[in-house]
């Protein structure tokens, strides 16, 4: 009788512990729709600060042509952020409260992927871990990324650095794999600046693995094989990473680079790196406890001395590029200001930072079950404490489509003949926008159907 009901007791232990864990993986979904549904409410149809470039050229975005695609914006070379474009003018007009949308969406994609490598990576731990961390990425601290159309691209980049990390350092190493590969890796660095970055990181890594692995195989069709597919990803990814290179120029109105020998540099860096951990206050040695979170388990992997599974590699070689990224961000910006180092669409460029030192830690203590506990319950605790106060900041999208709503009152005047184009809060800078406005009444573009005078 005992015997039975400790066995029922189990079941409902078992089956209790099994529902409990999909409570993060329900409030994930809950909160992106709602993240979801208040951009959808406060979503404006009109471009904002440098989505008015769209309009640049003699024919664009209603035409497409490689000059364009290839065509820097700032330092970056945002080949799918402008083919999405030009997709979207051919079916609405390019809609720009549709595009923010579909932005999020794309977000959403990047969430669910990252949980998912996160979850092959660190099998040891349970699959409602990531979950409880990837809640963090919902709060608005990268609103800007949200709100504004070219700012995509991060997204973009972010969703194709992983799919490259993932498929690069598979266990079986198949050609398939590779290919998929090469072909996100292209994505990624003609998405942002970062994808360059990125993507030479991780085919530096990619290299010294396949040596590795050329170097112990066990007989010569292996030895052959992992040779070919170096040579493969050397072809397709150095070729686009040169490719990239060609005619690249540092803009002329941006300071000049910041390297590592000035002090500048390490404290613009410290302070990015805490900021995508969601400390946004200026503190250096926030950010040195936050490089230590993410560089300790790694070495501490290579400092063991034992062999490494595969997806060992892929992890320390995404932990090694996304903060190659920001010390490239850093060289380029650190000139405008420490405070700069807070600005959203940088914070998303190391907000995935915050699983991989979670996948870092469980393979890192992967032998050490209760030590492995308490590091991600105090991780966990410690982003529950900095991104606390960004839950109370989504009220930033109303006022935002307040700033935006007075660009559309603006955009009309111009079209009604009332205004020369001088729209301060949706193109900060002391320019006209009537050329650009003028383009736009030429392709019939949505922003010009929307706030043409009625007849």
């Amino acid at each position: 009788m005992s015997a039975s009901f400790l066995k029922i007791a189990d079941g409902l232990v078992s089956k209790s512990k099994k529902w409990l864990g999909l409570i993060p993986i329900i409030a994930c979904l809950m909160i992106f729709l709602i993240h979801f549904s208040i951009i959808r409410k406060n979503a404006v149809n009109i471009p904002f600060w440098d989505d008015w470039a769209a309009f640049g050229g003699d024919n664009h975005p209603a035409s497409i042509d490689w000059q364009w695609l290839f065509a820097q914006h700032n330092e970056h070379r945002m080949s799918t952020t402008k083919f999405f474009i030009w997709l979207q003018f051919h079916l609405n007009g390019w809609n720009v409260r549709t595009q923010l949308l579909l932005n999020f969406l794309t977000f959403g994609l990047l969430l669910i992927w990252l949980g998912w490598c996160a979850r092959e990576w660190a099998p040891q731990l349970p699959y409602w871990v990531m979950p409880s961390f990837l809640i963090f990425f919902l709060t608005p601290i990268i609103w800007f990324n949200h709100f504004m159309a070219y700012t995509g691209s991060v997204h973009f980049w972010l969703l194709s650095f992983f799919l490259t990390t993932y498929f690069l350092f598979t266990n079986n190493q198949r050609w398939s794999s590779l290919s998929l590969a090469c072909v996100a890796s292209i994505l990624s660095i003609y998405s942002w600046t970062a994808g360059f970055v990125t993507s030479l990181v991780l085919h530096i890594a990619f290299i010294l693995f396949k040596s590795v692995r050329a170097y112990q195989a066990d007989n010569r069709s292996i030895r052959r094989k992992e040779i070919l597919q170096l040579l493969f990803s050397l072809l397709i990814i150095g070729g686009a990473l040169a490719s990239w290179t060609h005619d690249f120029h540092k803009p002329a109105h941006h300071p000049p680079f910041t390297m590592p020998y000035r002090r500048e540099f390490w404290a613009f860096l410290l302070n990015l790196v805490a900021a995508s951990f969601g400390i946004l206050s200026v503190s250096n040695v926030a950010g040195f406890a936050c490089l230590l979170i993410i560089l300790v388990p790694v070495l501490g992997m290579f400092l063991q001395r034992r062999i490494l599974p595969t997806t060992a590699y892929a992890v320390c070689a995404a932990v090694f590029a996304l903060p190659a990224n920001q010390c490239a961000i850093t060289i380029g910006r650190a000139r405008f200001g420490i405070e700069l180092s807070k600005g959203a669409e940088y914070v998303e460029a190391g907000l995935p930072l915050i699983i991989l030192a979670v996948a870092s830690w469980a393979i890192f203590l992967r032998d050490r079950h209760i030590a492995l506990r308490y590091a991600v319950l105090a991780m966990w605790l410690f982003f529950l404490t900095t991104f606390w106060p960004k839950w109370h900041d989504f009220g930033i999208y109303a006022l935002e489509a307040q700033r935006r709503m007075e660009g559309v009152r603006c955009v009309k005047d111009y079209y009604g003949g009332k205004a020369d184009g001088h729209c301060p809060t949706i193109y900060p800078a002391a320019i006209s926008l009537a050329p650009v406005l003028e383009q736009a009444k030429r392709l019939n573009a949505s922003v010009y159907r929307e706030n043409r005078p009625s007849e």
